[in-house]
């Protein structure tokens, strides 16, 4: 069965690491928690980043409360899917 969510109650957060580059905040992709991914991911844009990828661009890491992202299902980091 199915539950509604009411319209005052609020998901759960939890705390992760994110990175922030030029302004951008990039967060945990919701399967692969070794990934990062920025805006628009993945309509307009595939890009992935692992967090050595965004400290060797200088990005600072922060802490940030997000949906829970899940810990199974790997990404994989040549075409963006999961696999």
């Amino acid at each position: 069965m199915t539950t509604k969510a009411k319209a005052d109650e609020t998901a759960e957060l939890h705390k992760y690491t994110t990175f922030k580059l030029d302004g951008i905040t990039y967060v945990p992709h919701y399967r692969d928690l070794k990934r990062y991914v920025g805006p628009g991911y993945p309509r307009h844009t595939t890009a992935v980043f692992t967090a050595s990828d965004l400290f060797s661009a200088g990005a600072v890491p922060t802490i940030s409360f997000l949906w829970k992202r899940s810990e199974f299902g790997i990404l994989n980091a040549h075409t963006g899917k999961i696999g």
